[in-house]
């Protein structure tokens, strides 16, 4: 996510809606930010329960991974 003032509120936002790592969202690994995305939509979550991230440049980064259910 591209680094603004309004962009962190959106995001921490979101964050805190899904309570860290608690709840699932859908997510589109969109191929138009990440030249590996495949345009696909996932079940993922956080995979932290406190609102921190990594700077990469000038994007924020959090951690998410997929997740796997029985349906």
């Amino acid at each position: 996510m591209q680094k603004t003032i309004a962009n962190y509120h959106l995001l921490r936002g979101f964050f805190e809606a899904r309570s860290g790592r608690y709840n699932a969202f859908n997510w589109k690994w969109d191929s138009t930010i990440d030249p590996f995305g495949d345009n696909n939509t996932y079940l993922v979550r956080f995979d932290v329960d406190e609102f921190e991230f990594d700077d990469d440049g000038g994007l924020w980064v959090i951690p998410i991974v997929q997740v796997v259910t029985s349906e």
